[in-house]
């Protein structure tokens, strides 16, 4: 805000200047004599820095009825005015609490330089979204609604849905359209302090909606081994999925996993469901695709899967592993050596190295990494990798979903009693027994190593 020219060069959408009734653009110049800022009700609260003082100017707050909390300032009660504000000199700021709608009149006398900046810091939240679909079937009713990260409670809403009809006071509710055609659904939400927001939802309601849908799979497959297929495409209306295969399996899973064990040609097909069903449209779209299984050159025999680990391809995973290396001829804080990688059939790449990383404890340092497997792979080779000459060893290796916890237990082959249990962190608690079976020792694996927390001590007393 510069004198005498009382131009606002700073921000869009902030501040409008006026004398009397005349609104001025924002950054045009309104000429001299002093001159009213208003900021909108959105504005909370402001910081205003004094670039340039070269004679007496004053801030005034002429529609306040108690003074305004202002910081750093050398302030005075001025006439009838419930606050003046002397800006001071160059670099002197101060902070206006709860500014709203509030008025502030400037003045600079003689017209010599007053030149101020305002710096908004707070706003008041007023945020929402609207929630339905763009695409609609004519005469079919549908849900709409809103929600704010910050609530609603208190705040007037209204909309109008550009057809004639409005509500007002709800946060959402049912609607049909009974014409075709493009229609711009308006929600105003004001908050109690007076603050407008307004979102616009363009609207296309038709006789018919065109959908478009798509499998995305391999087009090849190891026989035995199990694959994943998945629906993409305008799927937010879906109420059903329904795949078919030429092997005789079927599915009503959005994703599902299918094992073909029969070298051939096989389609997959997709049948989808949607809750709008437009007069002149069938309610169901289809898509459909070929996998050749085969005994290609890249399979994997069965003799090395792992049967009962199905990971889905594009999902993320986490690797964890205890490793040691003999190498002692250093102290070392990490060992890199130990690695291990991943190769990914199908798509074929390769993972980087995963190496420990954290303390070593009782000569252990465990590896744990984060991953995301192509959506083109197939397999995964899992491969221990021994990056020096010395020997290396690796421990408790698991894989599981990002997404989950896991714990393991382990039994001794021959009692059958439960001698460790690994939390989700892969860290194991140990249990001790005497000769007898009964448990006398629990010892817990920690950064520090490992700790007795439990001990027991039986003892018979004869008779005399």
């Amino acid at each position: 805000f510069n004198s005498p020219n009382f131009s606002v060069p700073l921000y869009d959408d902030m501040v409008a200047i006026h004398s009397g009734l005349s609104y001025i653009p924002l950054g045009q110049s309104v000429g001299t004599g002093p001159k009213y800022i208003e900021f909108g009700k959105c504005i909370k609260d402001l910081v205003v820095y004094v670039i340039n003082d070269a004679g007496p100017g004053w801030i005034k707050f002429p529609d306040l009825a108690a003074p305004i909390d202002v910081l750093n300032s050398n302030t005075n009660l001025y006439g009838p005015d419930p606050k003046r504000i002397t800006p001071g000199t160059a670099g002197t700021s101060f902070k206006l609490e709860n500014i709203y709608d509030t008025r502030i009149l400037v003045e600079d006398n003689p017209l010599d330089g007053l030149n101020i900046a305002f710096f908004v810091e707070s706003v008041v939240e007023n945020d929402f979204s609207i929630h339905s679909p763009s695409d609609l079937c004519v005469g079919n009713m549908n849900a709409f609604s809103i929600s704010s990260p910050t609530g609603l409670q208190n705040k007037t809403i209204n909309w109008d849905f550009g057809d004639g009809e409005t509500w007002s006071n709800t946060s959402g509710g049912f609607k049909s359209y009974a014409s075709t055609g493009t229609y711009t659904l308006v929600v105003t939400v004001t908050s109690p302090e007076g603050c407008i927001t307004q979102e616009v939802l363009v609207i296309n309601v038709e006789n018919e909606i065109t959908r478009n849908i798509s499998i995305r799979g391999v087009n090849e497959v190891c026989l035995g081994n199990e694959v994943q297929f998945f629906a993409e495409g305008d799927l937010d209306d879906a109420i059903s999925f329904n795949w078919t295969f030429s092997n005789a399996q079927s599915s009503n899973r959005r994703n599902p996993r299918v094992y073909f064990s029969i070298e051939d040609e096989y389609t997959a097909a997709l049948n989808v469901t949607y809750a709008q069903n437009c007069l002149s449209a069938s309610s169901i779209t289809t898509d459909q695709i070929l996998v050749n299984a085969a005994d290609y050159e890249y399979c994997i025999t069965c003799s090395e899967c792992i049967g009962s680990f199905s990971p889905l391809a594009g999902e993320q995973y986490v690797v964890s592993a205890w490793v040691k290396e003999t190498d002692l001829t250093l102290e070392k804080t990490s060992y890199q050596d130990a690695a291990i990688s991943f190769f990914y059939e199908g798509s074929n790449t390769s993972s980087a190295n995963f190496k420990a990383n954290g303390p070593i404890i009782e000569g252990w340092q465990l590896i744990e990494e984060v991953f995301t497997i192509p959506v083109q792979a197939t397999s995964i080779q899992i491969e221990l990798v021994n990056l020096g000459s010395e020997d290396v060893y690796f421990d408790d290796i698991r894989i599981y979903p990002f997404n989950a916890n896991l714990k393991s237990f382990v039994y001794d082959p021959i009692s059958m009693r439960l001698t460790a249990e690994l939390d989700e962190n892969n860290y194991a608690t140990f249990y001790e027994y005497d000769e007898d079976g009964n448990l006398i020792r629990v010892k817990k694996e920690t950064e520090r190593g490992i700790k007795t927390i439990q001990e027991t001590i039986k003892r018979v007393k004869q008779n005399d």
